[in-house]
């Protein structure tokens, strides 16, 4: 769920990243059209600062995680 809102509020991005379309396709093969459509549109809704402190908290949350995990 973090990657398809932080691939809304990167934009389009598949000329400039390799493998973008391929991610993507993924996301929505996971998250469905629907759920991966609507994560999208709030990321893309996010400023730009907003967009970054989104994905620290995530980064943050998965190095928790993965302390755990250990």
């Amino acid at each position: 769920e973090a990657a398809a809102t932080l691939t809304g509020a990167s934009g389009r991005q598949d000329n400039y990243v390799r493998g973008y379309q391929v991610a993507t396709g993924h996301l929505h093969e996971v998250l469905g059209d629907e759920v991966f459509d609507r994560l999208a549109r709030e990321g893309a809704a996010m400023e730009l600062a907003d967009a970054v402190r989104y994905a620290h908290a995530q980064i943050q949350l998965a190095r928790a995680e993965l302390v755990v995990a250990e």
